[in-house]
């Protein structure tokens, strides 16, 4: 985990460093990891600490739970839904469901394309994803 420290840290199962050190093989041979979990839910800006892992001769385990949030590419109706409700609840009716139209589609269709192709190289940088 990068710096700094916490004070309700279990020092035993959590090792803090440097954020940059977590993008380094050479860290991660320093460290002796043999497998490492990563909760990272295959964001896209995290992709080079999985190439990392494995290219220190690790294995990297992703963790992909979404603690029960929808894809807009899974679930759109519940998605958007669940979008422009909240947009009216903090703004009103109007602009809530404009905002909430514009966010939705954001999400739905020019998110992705930005994106995916760093969560697919993240996803193809593990030994297995769970």
């Amino acid at each position: 985990m990068p710096l700094p420290e916490h004070p309700d840290d279990i020092r035993e199962d959590l090792l803090r460093t440097e954020a940059e050190n977590l993008a380094r093989p050479d860290w991660w041979r320093s460290i002796g990891a043999s497998n490492v979990v990563l909760y990272s839910w295959a964001h896209y800006k995290w992709w080079r600490i999985a190439q990392a892992v494995q290219d220190s001769g690790a294995k990297a385990f992703l963790n992909l739970d979404g603690a029960g949030i929808m894809s807009p590419r899974v679930a759109p109706g519940l998605y958007f839904r669940a979008i422009i409700g909240r947009q009216i609840r903090l703004h009103g009716p109007v602009i809530g469901a404009l905002t909430g139209i514009l966010r939705g589609a954001a999400y739905r269709f020019y998110i992705p394309y930005v994106q995916e192709p760093g969560r697919i190289a993240h996803m193809r940088a593990v030994t297995a994803m769970g």
